[in-house]
């Protein structure tokens, strides 16, 4: 199987503390199977979607704490699954993860 990666565009998302709390800018690379990347490509918005809820549930306070990085990859590689494109992510690169 031949992989690639695909880029999301670049996402801002508010943690859990409301409108005037933290955010969150995202650059992240999806690796999924080149076959696959027409069919991970129709279900982007649905991944921003799901990502930006996914985020709204996160403490602000944790996200800083290196030892919560493993928890979050995994989830938010979870989150990306769950939108029900057929083609899986395999993986979730951060290009930059910044909290403001």
């Amino acid at each position: 199987m031949i992989l690639t990666y695909y880029d999301l565009p670049r996402m801002t998302v508010v943690l859990n503390s409301g409108n005037k709390g933290p955010h969150v800018r995202l650059d992240i690379s999806l690796e999924v199977a080149k076959k696959d990347l027409p069919l991970v490509e129709g279900y982007q918005p649905h991944m921003i979607e799901k990502l930006n809820n996914f985020f709204v549930t996160v403490d602000p306070e944790r996200m800083q704490q290196a030892m919560y990085m493993p928890w979050l990859h995994t989830e938010m590689l979870k989150q990306i699954n769950s939108v029900g494109a057929t083609a899986p992510v395999h993986d979730v690169f951060f290009r930059q993860m910044l909290i403001m």
